[in-house]
């Protein structure tokens, strides 16, 4: 089979490619090991987190672990966050995508989605100085930053203290609802602000890939803020209206581990064997 386009990985960056070509009448292909949750997804009632707190009653199982693998102490390494529903998303990469640094604390996974299956949903976006410092162009990256915050939708409040620190975006969304705890928390903090300014201090409601309405886009209806509402991109890539006009054909299979080492440091590789699955790509 041939095609005019073939994206690797279904994570954030492969599905945003995706969309670019939907309704052109191309034959894309996607290339991704694809591997899904299997343990305890089908246990995640489709309900928003108050609901599930208050009513589910295995619960547990998913917010533990039946092993309580959520209590273990995993300190502050990277992906520490992972909820036991998330944890598949390391499996296979030690064998399969071999990387070995000094330097660089790295993630990666093998799952359907990418690394969208384990974003704790905060947006954040590069300042212009930090886009020179990294060697980016920083003149079209506003406009590619309000065209994924559009397409994923990005809930966030624009007077908030701490928006312009961390996101220079506007709200597609208003900002979530707070508990009691935490409203409690800003009126202190609203009551003492210009001194903590001072200090270096700002709070506020943080900049949240979370619909906090209901929202149709492109054909593709996504419901206020349910448990598992941030896995978009998975949701988004396997609809069928994303599939509308593309001639898209999905090839599984697992890559062959090979490590690169250079001075010493291992740099991770991989070595994509010729067919993966059924058919040959050719």
């Amino acid at each position: 089979m041939q095609f005019d386009v073939l994206v690797v990985g279904s994570g954030p960056a492969g599905v945003q490619a995706l969309s670019g070509f939907v309704g052109k009448r191309l034959r894309v292909g996607l290339i991704d090991p694809g591997k899904v949750e299997t343990r305890y997804g089908n246990l995640i009632p489709d309900q928003n987190f108050i609901e599930i707190r208050q009513t589910c009653r295995h619960q547990q199982r998913f917010f533990l672990g039946d092993e309580e693998e959520a209590l273990e102490a995993r300190g502050a390494r990277l992906a520490a966050h992972l909820t036991p529903p998330r944890q598949y998303l390391f499996e296979g990469t030690e064998q399969h995508l071999p990387f070995r640094s000094r330097t660089l604390s790295h993630f990666q996974t093998l799952a359907q989605g990418g690394l969208g299956g384990g974003w704790g949903a905060g947006v954040c976006t590069f300042s212009p100085g930090e886009m020179k410092e990294a060697g980016i162009d920083a003149t079209f990256m506003p406009r590619l930053y309000s065209q994924v915050a559009d397409s994923i939708g990005v809930s966030l409040e624009s007077a908030a203290d701490t928006t312009p620190l961390v996101c220079d975006l506007s709200a597609t969304q208003p900002a979530l609802e707070i508990d009691e705890n935490a409203e409690a928390i800003l009126n202190a903090y609203e009551r003492k602000r210009g001194r903590l300014n001072e200090n270096g201090f700002f709070l506020g409601k943080a900049p949240l890939a979370v619909l906090t309405r209901d929202r149709e886009k492109a054909g593709v209806r996504r419901g206020a803020c349910p448990y598992h509402n941030m896995d978009y991109y998975s949701a988004c890539l396997y609809s069928p209206r994303t599939r509308a006009g593309v001639q898209l054909r999905a090839f599984s299979g697992l890559p062959c581990p090979r490590v690169f080492r250079e001075g010493g440091v291992g740099v991770g590789g991989v070595q994509v064997p010729g067919r993966l699955g059924d058919p040959d790509i050719e």
